[in-house]
């Protein structure tokens, strides 16, 4: 499945590089993009050449995808930046250039997710919302046949076990909700519930949580979980180095946790060792594309970079009272401890995940993003680990292990689903002073045609700078003076 991967991952970077980047350096690097492609394409670099997903995996996408919101026209919150997002790329020239509140707005937000379908849906005519829904589901079902790849005898359970793991955020907020507020498992979203005890927001988000809020951060994170996973042989380096690369166009923040692994993966056995030492070709012009890249990317999006992300000064304080953090950290950590005991520290890949999702809490800042996406492929990996070690598991250890899961991550997995089923509906019956009646929680995104400033008229004007800069970044063409209001 590698190049089916990379070709899911490529083709946004292609669009991007054609459309949003100034031609001295966009096409040349666009050719040099086809080219790498092309070439996984033809060779399968040892993976037997892209092929489309089993069955299995495929049908896991349905669900998954109702969820979201396509099975029940309720999409969450967030969905209505993301139906924002994809409006506007259809219907404007790229790169995008809008008025806001009578100043010129340029979209610099990581678009990995966003081009291809509203590029779709411009070119066809078709649905923005059925474009969107065929790019997920296909990205979705790359994901899942990822992740069930040596799996062996039980590969059916991996999926279903994989997306109820989770923390144990379910027991957490019923066990701290005062006792004339008493809460159910089902219809809640439950994963803030740290906030009180760490006066700070910090969640660390089950995989089903990750595709059901946040899918364009989440898809490029499971796949490259699962070429990870599969990272064995020197011929798979060039192919994993190059999607780690182009995850920056996807999330920035989901490549600093992906960059961490992929180090540690690479350093530990002899064999990659080598490798790196001494390169092939194709390694090496995998690698150096990919340096590119996110050099490129990173002078595009730290242009009037908006304040947030991590809290340095934080960490004194904090160690002053680590009980609520080390709490947090166990009930997060609770499936891969008790599922991989000892071999959660036997690879370097495991150790670095554990070291990432342990410094986070104590670095984390107002501005809840930073440590919630960096902590998504070390917590995906950590549970896909998890999920691939039950399937293997003698029958005897095979019930008590899918029953630790179930009762641990289970009621939180139980109450996403519900949630999103019910849109929102215990939350918002809820009284208005009650913390688990906020606004994310129940204002939904009934319809899909969100246009930006309706976006941020819901969801606050705060949030221009994370989506929009005053001028354009130094790697985009010339643009006209006048841009558009629509």
């Amino acid at each position: 499945m590698t190049p089916a991967v990379l070709l899911y991952l490529g083709a946004p970077a292609v669009l991007y590089l054609i459309t949003f980047m100034t031609p001295a350096f966009g096409w040349p690097l666009a050719g040099a993009l086809v080219l790498l492609l092309w070439r996984a394409m033809r060779s399968g670099d040892g993976d037997g050449g892209p092929r489309p997903p089993t069955l299995f995996a495929a049908a896991w996408s349905l669900p998954v995808l109702a969820l979201m919101g396509f099975g029940t026209d309720h999409f969450n919150w967030d969905w209505i930046k993301h139906w924002a997002l994809l409006n506007t790329l259809e219907a404007q020239t790229w790169p995008v250039q809008l008025t806001l509140q009578g100043e010129p707005a340029f979209l610099r937000f990581y678009l990995g997710a966003y081009l291809v379908p509203a590029g779709l849906a411009y070119l066809t005519g078709w649905s923005i919302v059925g474009c969107t829904a065929v790019w997920y589901g296909l990205g979705l079902a790359l994901a899942f046949e990822g992740l069930g790849r040596g799996a062996g005898r039980l590969a059916s359970l991996v999926i279903p076990l994989f997306l109820t793991m989770g923390g144990a955020d379910g027991w957490m907020q019923t066990l701290l909700r005062p006792e004339d507020r008493p809460i159910s498992f089902t219809g809640f979203h439950h994963e803030w519930w740290a906030n009180t005890l760490l006066d700070h927001p910090l969640q660390y988000s089950a995989p089903l949580s990750q595709l059901l809020w946040v899918p364009h951060q989440a898809l490029p994170c499971l796949l490259f979980v699962g070429l990870l996973l599969r990272l064995r042989r020197p011929a798979d380096i060039g192919p994993t180095v190059l999607a780690t690369g182009l995850l920056a166009l996807w999330s920035p923040y989901v490549l600093i946790g992906a960059s961490v692994l992929l180090a540690a993966q690479l350093l530990e056995p002899p064999d990659l060792r080598h490798a790196l030492r001494h390169p092939s070709l194709a390694t090496t012009s995998c690698g150096v594309f990919a340096a590119v890249f996110v050099g490129l990317m990173a002078w595009t999006l730290s242009h009037q970079v908006p304040q947030g992300g991590l809290c340095l000064d934080c960490v004194g304080e904090r160690l002053t009272r680590p009980g609520a953090y080390v709490l947090f950290l166990a009930v997060e950590l609770a499936i891969p401890a008790l599922i991989l005991r000892g071999r959660l520290v036997q690879n370097a890949t495991s150790v670095a995940a554990l070291a990432i999702l342990t410094l986070l809490p104590w670095t984390a800042g107002s501005v809840p993003d930073a440590a919630m996406r960096i902590s998504m492929p070390p917590l995906v990996y950590l549970f896909a680990r998890s999920a691939l070690h039950i399937t293997q598991l003698a029958p005897r250890r095979l019930a008590p292990a899918v029953m630790a899961v179930a009762t641990l991550s289970g009621p939180t997995a139980w109450g996403e689903a519900t949630f999103h089923l019910e849109g929102g509906a215990r939350h918002a019956a809820l009284p208005a002073h009650d913390p688990l009646a906020a606004r994310s929680y129940v204002v939904w995104a009934r319809r899909s045609d969100y246009a930006v400033t309706e976006f941020f008229d819901i969801c606050g004007w705060k949030w221009r700078p994370q989506y929009f800069s005053s001028t354009p970044p130094p790697t985009w063409p010339g643009l006209p003076t006048t841009p558009s209001s629509r």
